[in-house]
């Protein structure tokens, strides 16, 4: 099974490459980086179950976003659809997060 961390790690690793491709960087992949690396380290922290269905929901939205995210790499044209997959998976996790605090 896929874990939350590996998913947001992949989909960040794949938003720097993004990130560094571009002179200069756009403003939303910035931002979406730090909301993601600020996830990250909560996420580190929190007692989360990984049983729940937000769990798996987070994920699995997560893993779409990293998926598209590795696409647009090779496509910038497909970087607005990596950002709204990213946006909805930045809200997964919020949800999840706004359940253990």
């Amino acid at each position: 099974m896929t874990s939350l961390g590996k998913e947001l790690h992949n989909t960040i690793r794949n938003l720097e490459k993004l990130r560094d491709s571009q002179n200069p960087p756009s403003d939303d992949v910035i931002a979406k980086l730090d909301v993601l690396y600020d996830q990250q380290i909560d996420l580190i922290d929190a007692a989360i179950n990984k049983n729940t269905e937000k769990y798996k929901k987070a994920t699995t939205s997560m893993k779409e976003a990293a998926k598209k995210t590795k696409e647009a790499i090779d496509d910038l044209a497909k970087l607005e659809q990596a950002l709204e997959k990213i946006a909805n998976a930045i809200g997964k996790v919020t949800e999840l997060l706004d359940e253990v605090a």
